[in-house]
């Protein structure tokens, strides 16, 4: 692993048979920070990784052919509410859609949202039908250090990035006072 010479799947697997070896003789804090000491790997690492690990290996095969990365491995494999074939059509939308890394998560994330009544494609469909005529807009928001310091805090307990943790936050202010 640390030569860099497998692919993220060989790398999934292998991070899940340390964490097995160490089964029954440390604890899950241990465990955790064995793994930290050792490849630098952080705990939602960590559990990515291991839900890669346990997808089906047809999954597994479509993930290294598709060079899909952990972290979206491991959100599709974590779905409960799809199919194995419902998983293989949100792979293949994402890897179809002209998006880049950032907008494909968050892209993932809404079908997710959607995943208890809607098929991943349903939902693209849904989400495409709300999106047109929406235009983005980039705002800069100005934090003092204190507050800085905290968005960091809870961006990173929350293993988002701080501008989706900013949205969130507004959608969820904007829902609560009547706006949307």
């Amino acid at each position: 692993m640390k030569r860099h010479s497998l692919n993220k799947i060989q790398e999934a697997e292998a991070i899940a048979k340390m964490w097995n070896m160490m089964n029954g003789t440390k604890t899950y804090e241990q465990k955790m920070k064995a793994m930290d000491d050792e490849y630098g790997l952080g705990e939602t690492q960590v559990k990515n990784y291991l839900s890669v690990s346990e997808a089906s290996n047809k999954l597994k095969t479509i993930f290294k052919s598709r060079g899909t990365d952990v972290d979206t491995a491991a959100a599709i494999s974590k779905e409960k509410e799809w199919k194995e074939a419902e998983k293989i059509e949100a792979i293949k939308i994402l890897d179809e859609e002209d998006i880049g890394w950032k907008e494909r998560r968050n892209l993932l994330s809404e079908m997710r949202k959607r995943a208890e009544k809607e098929t991943p494609k349903e939902a693209l469909e849904s989400i495409k039908k709300e999106m047109k005529g929406l235009q983005g807009v980039t705002l800069n928001v100005w934090l003092n250090a204190k507050e800085r310091e905290a968005t960091i805090k809870a961006a990173k307990k929350n293993s988002i990035e701080m501008e989706t943790l900013i949205k969130r936050n507004h959608i969820s202010w904007l829902k609560k006072e009547g706006y949307l």
